[in-house]
């Protein structure tokens, strides 16, 4: 209880502070900064990365001028890769915001949420069919 109130002592005092501001902790770090556009965002991050593996999780919030936005993500790095999701929830002067990635390794990433379904269906389609063609020059190469 008593590290959980540090914590949040210390992002109380960021707020007050004009600047960036960054509390490093084992495997991880609390950041804190204004944006010259008047939004503040709160970084929470953790991870672990030895030789290209390991894993991370973050969470990332914005807010001010009319707006909120919260973004998480995690996954694990294997090769260098990484492979999970990373998503996006909150309201801006546009509306409704939220959106999802998928990250399979080797920069592959499909893109969805809210209105972007399309998108998703379209990664996900033109990643089989990526991979097929892999397949298939590898057998006609190998014959």
């Amino acid at each position: 209880m008593c590290r959980v109130f540090q914590v949040f002592f210390y992002i109380s005092l960021a707020a007050l502070c004009s600047t960036a501001f960054n509390i490093p902790f084992i495997l991880g770090n609390v950041g804190f900064t204004k944006k010259p556009n008047g939004q503040t965002q709160v970084d929470l991050n953790s991870g672990l990365n030895i030789g290209g593996n390991g894993a991370e999780s973050g969470m990332k919030f914005n807010f001010g001028n009319g707006s909120f936005n919260a973004q998480s993500g995690g996954g694990v790095l294997i090769g260098g890769n990484k492979f999970g999701t990373n998503s996006t929830f909150g309201v801006d002067k546009k509306g409704l915001v939220a959106d999802s990635d998928v990250h399979l390794g080797n920069n592959k990433t499909l893109h969805g949420g809210l209105g972007k379904e399309k998108n998703f269906v379209d990664d996900l389609t033109d990643l089989i069919r990526r991979r097929k063609e892999e397949k298939r020059r590898k057998s006609v190469g190998t014959e």
